[in-house]
């Protein structure tokens, strides 16, 4: 029987000269059970992923019908088993008529069309019990169902997973939002943010506005420059009132945004708050939520055209608090920009009350002046402004230039610019008085109080800048005249910056070096300021030297540089000295202090069990133990190193040495020197030597056959002689015998023993710090037989 199907007896003689094709036919008769597929368009043909998995009781949506037998030519006429169609994830199954049919287990098949196989002979088929590659994918231990049980592991572990998490977890949170997490209701949790301007332009942060539960606070009142920050605290009060007795009471999810408005190019900023409300249990709930605001009676001031140095007619602007319940408003701040003043009558605002804030232009400079009045609260805009919009018409008094720059300077450095003052009016002016602000002088040629300035003349103002700390370092000039009512100023500006020479260590400390010694130490010149630090100078006293001085002259800010000094101490006693740094640093110059001691010459003695030499004798095999002692002299202190030298080596033969390194403090330190007569070696040495035996044997061997393939006429004892005086030669020139044989262990042939006899090692003592000092001892090894 071959895959089910009888072959006629009398066939098996005659089909084998018969073509492939007629030997099928021959052999196998078609089984009306089996019916093939007429040829089936292209896509019917499955790709490799979506390749069909086999399943009993099921044929294949394309199995033939009856009465569409065809014989084929490439494949044996077995069953086909049921074919499962595995979809693609996302795709809708599609509908195949399923035909009923015998199968058999263990086997499957793959339809293609005719046109797409090739004509190859029919093999037989082992028994259906050894068809191993044959087993359905479904059946267990088949590697395609592993693959399919691993993935639909993996699916449910993954559901299990998200089933667990909370219902407010499902869902990630979005970049840019701010989460309270859970609060108890009437409890409040804060955050801070802080608003930094990133840009190489001022920015001015006008309005910030968030809702309840989300109220905020701010420092942002002022014009933010390039890399200057303000915050903004956010506090979240949630409220979630239940009433007593209910069940399974849960919490609530509140979320709102905080709106930042400037003039930055990404006006307006907003960013999502969001936080879940835990509830709290009363008999009278009430989750009305209050309004916390108030109102401003105008959005914006326009005041009449006026003279600089003069102020404009005042105008008022009415706060009222518009909010709900008990909220009591606090006004933690009013400002407002240059060429604006302002009166503030405000700090809290109760519900329902009000409160005024007047305003008045007050132009330091001709033109269109436009300005804001800033109002900083606790409400849900924490941060409004009115606009202020006023015309300037020019002084009588000009200043030229209106304002001074005086870039960077060293802090304690001084730097000075001029302003011109000019009188445009027809009337003298009375000079009151001149002052300044910040790290500003003035001098000049100006009038001093009750002098006057004519007209059409002008005096000039020698304004100074010495700045006494790092960074920006504003001021204002004031100069207060009879031509108008208030003083003109003129804005003053300069950054201080400072060097700062930073020597680590600031001292340094050789300790204690044998006189003729020498001992190195490391320093570092580093620029922590501001400001450069040049023409760095180095000088040093006593006995210590500069060996690597530092590589720059010039130390720009954060840039370092290393010193290397020795200490050589050239008599007993303590020997202080000193590093000098000069430069143009503010501290310059500055001096480390350098301190050592120097002492005489010391030393140390070496011995080996209590003389310069000794003898052991053991028996091969056995290790011999030497004791060593080092004994320091006149003060000798540091480590010395302990080596193991052979001077005649004995075959075999390691020396060890336990310590290896003893350090000398005082006190004399012990060490053990072994010498291990036997040793193991790796197979591959052993086949070496049998390979050099035979290498040594192989000359004799080649002489002898050679000698006998000679004929030899009545000479049989010179043919002898001649062999052995050949093999003799042959053996010592390559060296073959030479030597004392080692000692193998008959029940161990990896380890090998040191043949007998006298051998010699040599211990040296070296000092690895001050002056080189080095003792040696001798180890006098004797090995007898075993």
């Amino acid at each position: 029987m071959r895959g089910g199907h009888p072959v006629p007896l009398g066939r098996l003689h005659d089909h084998r000269h018969l073509h492939p094709l007629q030997r099928l036919r021959q052999r196998r008769p078609p089984d009306p059970r089996h019916q093939l597929l007429q040829r089936q368009p292209h896509h019917h043909l499955h790709h490799p992923a979506q390749r069909p998995l086999h399943r009993r009781g099921h044929c294949p949506p394309d199995h033939p019908q009856p009465g569409q037998l065809r014989p084929h030519p490439n494949r044996r006429h077995r069953p086909h088993p049921p074919v499962h169609h595995q979809q693609p994830h996302g795709t809708v199954p599609q509908s195949h008529p399923r035909t009923p049919a015998p199968v058999r287990p263990h086997e499957s098949t793959l339809h293609q069309p005719r046109t797409q196989r090739r004509l190859r002979p029919q093999r037989r088929l082992p028994p259906p019990h050894q068809r191993r590659h044959h087993r359905n994918p479904l059946r267990p231990g088949h590697p395609h169902r592993r693959r399919l049980n691993l993935q639909r592991d993996r699916l449910r572990r993954g559901l299990r997973h998200r089933h667990r998490l909370p219902q407010h977890h499902r869902q990630p949170l979005p970049p840019g939002i701010l989460n309270f997490n859970q609060v108890t209701s009437g409890q409040t949790a804060s955050q801070t943010l802080t608003l930094t301007n990133t840009g190489t332009s001022p920015v001015t942060v006008r309005r910030i506005t968030s809702g309840w539960p989300f109220l905020s606070t701010t420092t942002c009142r002022a014009t933010l420059a390039s890399n200057q920050s303000c915050t903004a605290t956010i506090a979240y009060t949630p409220l979630n009132q239940l009433a007593t007795g209910t069940t399974s009471p849960l919490p609530s999810t509140d979320a709102g945004s905080l709106v930042i408005e400037s003039d930055a190019a990404s006006s307006p900023d907003i960013i999502d708050l969001t936080g879940t409300a835990a509830p709290i249990l009363v008999a009278s709930p009430s989750n009305t939520a209050p309004l916390v605001s108030f109102t401003a009676s105008q959005g914006s001031l326009t005041f009449a055209p006026t003279k600089v140095g003069n102020a404009s007619a005042p105008q008022t602007v009415t706060l009222t608090n518009t909010g709900t319940g008990t909220a009591t408003i606090h006004i933690n701040g009013v400002q407002t920009t240059s060429d604006f003043t302002v009166v503030n009558a405000c700090t809290t605002i109760v519900p329902g009350a009000s409160c005024t804030l007047t305003a008045s232009f007050t132009p330091q400079a001709a033109g269109t002046r436009i300005g804001a009045l800033e109002i900083a609260s606790d409400s849900s805009t924490s941060l409004d402004f009115i606009s202020l919009l006023g015309t300037a018409s020019p002084s009588a008094l000009i200043f030229s230039p209106t304002s001074l720059d005086f870039g960077t300077l060293l802090v304690g450095a001084t730097g000075r610019l001029p302003i011109q003052i000019t009188n445009s009016s027809p009337t003298p002016a009375t000079f009151n008085g001149i002052s300044t602000t910040g790290d500003y002088a003035v001098t000049g040629t100006c009038p001093t109080p009750g002098g006057t300035l004519a007209p059409s003349t002008s005096c000039t103002l020698q304004l100074s800048f010495t700045p006494t700390q790092p960074g920006t370092r504003p001021g204002t000039v004031s100069l207060s005249t009879s031509l108008s009512t208030l003083p003109l100023t003129a804005q003053l500006t300069g950054i201080g910056a400072q060097s700062h020479l930073q020597i680590s260590p600031a001292s340094l400390s050789f300790g204690s070096i044998a006189i003729g010694a020498t001992a190195v130490r490391t320093l570092t010149l580093a620029n922590t300021g501001t400001a450069p630090i040049n023409t760095v100078a180095l000088s040093i006293t006593g006995d210590y030297a500069i060996t690597i001085p530092c590589a720059l002259t010039s130390l720009a800010p954060g840039a370092s540089c290393s010193v290397t000094i020795t200490f050589t101490p050239r008599a007993i006693g303590p020997r202080a000295g000193a590093l000098t740094v000069a430069s143009t640093d503010q501290s310059s110059p500055t001096t480390v202090p350098l301190t050592g001691t120097g002492i005489a010459d010391g030393t140390f003695a070496l011995t080996v069990d209590g003389g310069t030499t000794s003898t052991v004798t053991v028996k091969s095999g056995n290790p011999a133990t030497y004791n060593l002692t080092l004994t320091p002299g006149n003060t000798f202190s540091g480590a010395v190193v302990l080596n193991c030298t052979p001077i005649k080596p004995g075959q075999y033969a390691t020396c060890s040495l336990l310590p290896s390194s003893v350090t000398l403090n005082g006190a004399a330190q012990n060490a053990t020197a072994t010498i291990n007569t036997i040793t193991s070696v790796s197979t591959a040495a052993n086949k070496s030597g049998i390979d050099a035996t035979i290498l040594c044997i192989l000359p004799t061997a080649l002489l002898f056959f050679w000698r006998l393939r000679q004929p030899h006429k009545g000479r049989p004892h010179a043919v002898l002689w001649t062999t052995l005086l050949f093999t003799a030669a042959a053996l010592f020139a390559s060296g073959c015998g030479s030597g004392v044989a080692p000692i193998i262990n008959s029940k161990d042939p990896n380890l090998r023993y040191t043949p007998p006899g006298a051998y010699q090692y040599q211990i040296t003592a070296s000092s690895t710090t001050g002056v080189q000092i080095t003792q040696t001892v001798t180890l006098n090894l004797i090995v007898t037989a075993q």
